[in-house]
């Protein structure tokens, strides 16, 4: 968790230096299938140096407009930011976060007027790269290859056990492999990683199948 000291700290910054601050927010399911809402607050610093800090992950019950909304004021609440001096709102795309009418940021600028709506940059690039990646046959069938092979290595005992030993091997005998060599199931559209996974692949796949066989 973050120390309440240091959220002291980041609101103590905020107010003493930009007043004026913008939201950025993004929900996210954790390994029990729970929603999570994850909040950051984006400020201007003295130096005019833009700073976004990460203030929490807050569970949710229902992904609407308006409890997204709910949870976002409640933070600012808890913080003691004032609300009024919202100006900017960052989300992804999606219907309950940017819906022009009962999206979250809809639901905010009805209270807050001055809460300009901005598409999340790193969101639209995320876009870029999975349309750019689905453009291609080749690309596109290796980020499912990868996908799968993820989910082969994860869910089966016996598969992840010979590509650890085949990464042990490599590693020098060791008896956990690097944390760069351990493999996840891979999210599709995250295309900008599909290189360092699929070359940690390649330079095992011959051992690990030849392990496979035999």
């Amino acid at each position: 968790m973050i120390s309440h000291s240091l959220l002291l700290s980041i609101v103590a910054d905020i107010k003493s230096q930009s007043k004026i601050f913008a939201v950025v927010a993004d929900g996210t399911q954790d390994i029990t299938s729970k929603e999570q809402l994850s909040i950051c607050v984006r400020h201007v610093s003295n130096e005019l140096q833009v700073i976004e800090d990460s203030v929490g992950l807050y569970q949710v019950t229902e992904t609407t407009g308006d409890a997204i909304a709910a949870t976002v004021e409640d933070a600012l609440l808890w913080f003691g930011l004032d609300a009024n001096l919202l100006r900017g709102q960052t989300y992804d795309s999606g219907a309950n976060m940017a819906g022009i009418l009962n999206g979250c940021q809809a639901v905010m600028r009805r209270k807050y007027p001055l809460a300009l709506h901005f598409h999340c940059a790193a969101h639209c690039v995320h876009l870029v790269a999975q349309h750019a990646a689905e453009s291609d046959v080749l690309v596109r069938d290796c980020l499912q290859w990868v996908h799968e092979l993820g989910k082969l290595y994860r869910r089966s005992m016996k598969f992840n056990s010979i590509f650890n030993a085949v990464v042990s091997e490599r590693d020098g005998n060791s008896s956990t492999p690097a944390p760069a060599a351990r493999i996840k199931p891979l999210c599709l559209p995250d295309g900008c990683v599909v290189i360092r996974l699929w070359s940690q692949l390649s330079t095992h796949m011959q051992s690990f199948w030849t392990a496979c066989i035999k």
